[in-house]
């Protein structure tokens, strides 16, 4: 029922469609060795250019975000103050 794994046996059992010949390999195609496929990633000049034009996009924006929000404080500020002033010239004038 089990065969015996050696060549001779399995000579038998397949017939004469495997050869052994070592460690030869019969049905692959001859082992060449693949391409050298080089990696064609950005090298570190174009790294450290797209970080700094990105951290320099990141910056105005930023500082345009933070002009709009000092620029809309102040006139809240501002408006208050006259609101105020106003309040107490009316206490004053009474």
């Amino acid at each position: 029922m089990f065969a015996v794994s050696s060549g001779k046996a399995l000579s038998n059992f397949y017939g004469s469609r495997i050869a052994f010949s070592g460690a030869r390999r019969m049905f692959a195609e001859d082992s060449t060795k693949p391409a050298v496929v080089k990696p064609r990633g950005g090298g570190l000049l174009s790294r450290i250019s797209s970080f700094f034009v990105g951290a320099g996009l990141t910056a105005l924006v930023t500082q345009f975000y933070i002009f709009q929000e000092l620029r809309d404080g102040n006139k809240a500020i501002i408006t208050k103050q006259k609101e105020m002033e106003t309040r107490l010239s009316k206490l004053e004038g009474k």
